[in-house]
């Protein structure tokens, strides 16, 4: 077997991640951040839970947990044009896998309105070097999916 090691000289940065994590913790004391904290406040008790999805064992029956990582992959063609739609429709691809997904979980979930949590990486812009930093930078949003009524998939 062959190994090859290659050393790279990475550029110094004016930032280190602590920096970033002191940085964003100023911002609680934005107003921005008041006018967030107020909305969820208000929004929290009217959210409503997770999908009720169908279990194979009750998790209280369980004694241990396994995890299997599922993949696919969706030919260019098709994700271009996937795409093309989700631009037409006004929304990004992101927002189109975010929409099919839920669509999915609506198949086996006893209800048409539920929320979910989507990971999304929450790297804010506050030094130019920013993105250059090594550091988790992951949080979740709650989405609300409310198919009770009649849209089409693409309204």
């Amino acid at each position: 077997m062959l190994h090859l090691s290659y050393k790279v000289p990475l550029e110094s940065l004016e930032i280190s991640f602590r920096d970033y994590v002191l940085a964003e913790r100023t911002l609680v004391n934005s107003e921005e951040y008041r006018r967030s904290q107020d909305y969820w406040h208000k929004r929290v008790n009217s959210l409503l839970l997770g999908p009720d999805l169908p279990l194979a064992k009750q998790p209280s029956a369980l004694t241990s947990g396994r995890f299997v990582r599922r993949e696919g992959v969706v030919e260019a063609p098709i994700w271009q044009r996937v795409k093309a739609q989700a631009t037409k429709l006004g929304i990004t691809a992101p927002g189109i896998l975010a929409a099919a997904y839920a669509e999915v979980l609506m198949l086996w979930n006893k209800e048409r309105h539920f929320c979910i949590n989507v990971p999304s990486f929450n790297r804010l812009p506050l030094h130019s070097q920013v993105n250059r930093l090594i550091g988790e930078s992951a949080s979740f949003t709650v989405l609300e999916v409310d198919n009770t009524g009649d849209a089409s998939f693409a309204e």
